[in-house]
């Protein structure tokens, strides 16, 4: 049995490989009891999400028309799209 408390270090390390794939559940529960009790691996948690929530919004739709980017086109869109959601179902 691993270590039951985690530093911010392996905390953000998990949180960042959690964007490739599902982590055991032991890991996802000592994070969880982490970020009872840490706000700055929350927080970092939090911006992490956002930030590939953002990413995923921008490829399905589009940048924002403000932006003056021409954006992908739709099959590129559609491919990436498909590899995000093939990283997060292994």
């Amino acid at each position: 049995m691993g270590r039951s408390l985690m530093s911010c270090k392996d905390v953000s390390s998990l949180i960042g490989q959690s964007l490739d794939g599902r982590l055991p559940l032991a890991d996802r529960i000592r994070i969880r009891v982490h970020l009872l009790f840490c706000e700055a691996c929350k927080r970092f948690s939090f911006q992490v999400r956002f930030l590939e929530k953002t990413m995923e919004a921008t490829i399905r739709d589009g940048p924002p028309p403000e932006s003056g980017s021409p954006g992908l086109s739709p099959e590129a869109r559609e491919r990436i799209l498909g590899e995000i959601r093939k990283g997060k179902n292994p």
